[in-house]
């Protein structure tokens, strides 16, 4: 599983909007928009910003051999609004 591929899932299982985590991390909403259309991906310092803002160790969004669709107890608790 990719980075961009566990962003979003865990941004869908969170109930996060691109736009709010953009917003979160200080990026405008259309990089996130690249990222998930992997056009480009997040930079190191913004990867670590993410996995702040959604709860997830960095190591997990690193590792592209992790699979954790079946297990989200690695997600934490909802950002909340």
């Amino acid at each position: 599983m990719t980075i961009s591929q566990k962003l979003f899932m865990i941004l869908d299982k969170k109930h996060i909007s691109q736009k709010s985590l953009a917003d979160s991390i200080g990026v405008p909403a259309s990089t996130v928009s690249a990222w998930k259309n992997n056009n480009s991906s997040p930079p190191i310092e913004k990867l670590i910003d993410i996995s702040k803002v959604l709860d997830v160790p960095v190591e997990v969004m690193l590792d592209e051999s992790e699979d954790f669709s079946a297990d989200i107890s690695v997600l934490g608790q909802p950002l909340e609004s």
